[in-house]
């Protein structure tokens, strides 16, 4: 049986970002982790900021994300802008990809320099020098790989991998350039190509990545059916479903890479670089490590011991 995670293909052109402020939330926690003095604890919820997130982590210095790099997938909407302006308001120099580089051009001028939904603003001095637009469309594997090779020539490090484009629930059946249906050939073929093209350079450097992929509670909607996940072998399509295996292969995707490095993640401190991290978030309620994360689980949880730990 051909794996998931082997096959690669052109993929939809039809991205987007989801809008719910939890998932910002989630994406920059998994990201920095706390700065906070030992034995403090930071709390958020629901009705955290992403800029809320972005001061609390930083211990009386509002740019100490200076001199990393983030990389953040579907950055010109939703989740993914909100994620980019965060980040660059704390000083981490952020590639912003987007299908249109007018589309994300547009965001920076009218949300990031603009106080806009978050209310607050990033020098646009600052933004013409932090972030980066970058054309990615995960819906052709070509565009990934030349993607990817523009980073390989002008990136050295890469602190953190945010995989947050998708689609969600096309209400008719669409198939990508080499017929993959569309949302799993998005959602998770993309990303996984992307993830493997830079894989060496996140093995090579110096510091530690952590690569943060969007999922969805619905990944229990659906199992993967690898004998037609395309739905062209007599599976009758539902949109829900198609979204669901997506999602579910998003988080077996996260799982299987995580347990390459056969490393136990609870651990009293982080382990040297250069080690890559792989957590899975869920915009609506929870996020898990992958690392010791179990089929059966309902519920994941982020390692207590490592709450004040930086890196």
């Amino acid at each position: 049986m051909a794996s998931i995670f082997d096959i690669s293909s052109s993929l939809s052109p039809r991205l987007t970002s989801g809008s719910l402020a939890i998932g910002v939330l989630i994406a920059l926690l998994l990201v920095l982790r706390s700065r906070t003095a030992t034995g403090s604890t930071l709390r958020y919820g629901k009705r955290s900021t992403a800029k809320q997130v972005i001061d609390g982590f930083s211990n009386g210095n509002s740019k100490y994300l200076a001199g990393k790099t983030y990389i953040c997938t579907g950055g010109n909407s939703g989740i993914g802008l909100e994620t980019c302006k965060a980040l660059a308001s704390a000083g981490a120099n952020v590639i912003m990809t987007s299908r249109s580089t007018k589309s994300a051009e547009d965001a920076i001028r009218n949300e990031v320099v603009k106080p806009g939904l978050g209310g607050y603003t990033v020098d646009p001095d600052e933004a013409k020098r932090l972030i980066t637009v970058k054309q990615l469309d995960l819906a052709s594997l070509k565009s990934v790989e030349s993607f990817c090779q523009d980073i390989l020539a002008t990136v050295k490090r890469v602190d953190g991998l945010i995989c947050n484009a998708g689609i969600m629930m096309t209400p008719t059946l669409e198939k990508t350039a080499d017929g993959f249906e569309s949302q799993i050939g998005v959602n998770h073929f993309g990303h996984a190509y992307l993830y493997y093209l830079l894989k060496d350079l996140l093995k090579s450097q110096d510091v530690n990545t952590r690569v943060v992929l969007l999922s969805s509670l619905a990944h229990q909607y659906e199992n993967l059916q690898f004998e037609d996940l395309n739905f062209q072998n007599g599976r009758k399509y539902d949109p829900m479903k198609a979204y669901g295996q997506s999602k579910l292969a998003n988080i077996l995707f996260a799982k299987a890479v995580a347990q390459e490095t056969r490393y136990e993640y609870c651990l009293p401190s982080p382990p040297p670089p250069p080690f890559i991290f792989f957590f899975v978030a869920h915009p609506t309620c929870l996020t898990f490590n992958a690392h010791t994360f179990k089929r059966k689980q309902s519920h994941g949880r982020v390692c207590p011991s490592w709450r004040n730990h930086s890196n």
